[in-house]
């Protein structure tokens, strides 16, 4: 069964403007194919969705959601649709968002919520980092939508596997533009880092922690020989406490929630100190 996410506008049907009714379902629509694909982003995935429209009926309208054909495996798509409906929840009980804080804590419980539906499917799949100020800007097109609608209007959210209400009478009153204004370098050169969690198939990205500040931040090894090595066991495997020299790239966010590594890439690994002596000359590349 192909995953998809269903949208069902229920409207007065006594309103003047018809033309109102379908404007409001098209900024819905709006809000959630922009939160599918930020969704998506998050695990370093891109993807298209389609919204198709399913029925019109007096005082109802329903549209469905979906990946563009073959682009994202079914329960991947099921895990992004799924947190997508809980986001209402974080909404349920709060008439409104406002500051930098509380988006945080929305991308947050999206990433949470996301990553144990990743689990869940045993796919290989980077652990999600949700934008805060994409994020942002996804609420206030949710809460433009709810501004637009009558009272007595409801939205109903679903998924194969769980369904939401909308809250009617949450608004989003921050400013996307001005939060989360981030000071942007870029870093290369050689780094010490220590490996947390390493990838023995495929090529997603790697935990590892920045010796010299202490950051932790997922990074992909370019260097495919190296790598190849490495899975196939030409190379012992890196313990937690073995250190890392090696050539990174990256890009620095500095938020005034903190600072964030992203867009990071291993381009060569050079050496590796042992927890219990140093082995540089198997390393090279």
């Amino acid at each position: 069964m192909e995953s998809d996410l269903e949208l069902k506008y229920d409207y007065l049907p006594n309103r003047s403007n018809p033309a109102a009714v379908f404007d409001t379902m098209a900024k819905y629509v709006k809000s959630y194919d922009d939160l599918g694909n930020l969704l998506a982003e998050s695990i370093g995935l891109k993807d298209d969705f389609t919204f198709q429209l399913i029925s019109v009926n007096h005082g109802s309208i329903k549209s469905r959601l979906g990946a563009a054909k073959g682009r994202l495996k079914s329960l991947v798509a099921e895990s992004i649709f799924d947190s997508a409906v809980h986001l209402h929840s974080d909404l349920t009980a709060v008439e409104e968002t406002s500051s930098e804080e509380e988006v945080m804590a929305i991308a947050q419980g999206l990433e949470e919520r996301l990553t144990r539906a990743l689990d869940s499917t045993g796919e290989a799949i980077n652990p999600p980092i949700v934008d805060p100020k994409r994020l942002a800007e996804v609420l206030q097109s949710l809460s433009a939508a709810n501004d637009s609608t009558m009272n007595g209007e409801t939205l109903r959210i679903s998924s194969s596997t769980s369904r939401s209400d909308m809250n009617m009478m949450w608004r989003f009153t921050g400013d996307p533009k001005e939060m989360f204004s981030a000071k942007v370098s870029h870093f290369k050169g050689q780094l010490q880092i220590r490996v947390k969690i390493s990838v023995n198939q495929g090529s997603q990205a790697w935990a590892v922690t920045a010796l010299k500040n202490n950051l932790t931040f997922y990074a992909k090894v370019q260097n495919e020989e190296w790598l190849k090595r490495y899975q196939e066991v030409d190379i012992a495997p890196i313990s937690a406490k073995d250190v890392v020299t090696a050539e990174i790239e990256y890009d620095v966010y500095d938020l005034p929630t903190g600072t964030e590594i992203k867009n990071a890439k291993i381009t060569n690994v050079l050496s590796i100190e042992r927890y219990k002596g140093t082995q540089s000359g198997l390393f090279d590349n």
